[in-house]
């Protein structure tokens, strides 16, 4: 069975500098799950982020 966990969408304007900053801070999320020891017992899951311009709102 397949499921979807979560879906999570924000629209947010920020400038470059604090874009770069969240984008480095969730990338650090990503590796630190990354390098967790596998755990035996849990379930395979993978996670996917994407960072875009929203050109529909300038």
């Amino acid at each position: 069975m397949n499921r979807t966990e979560a879906i999570i969408r924000l629209g947010v304007r920020m400038r470059p500098e604090r874009r770069a900053e969240l984008i480095r801070k969730i990338g650090e999320l990503f590796i630190e799950a990354k390098e967790e020891e596998p755990d035996p017992d849990g379930e395979p899951w993978s996670l996917f982020f994407v960072a875009h311009e929203d050109v529909g709102r300038h």
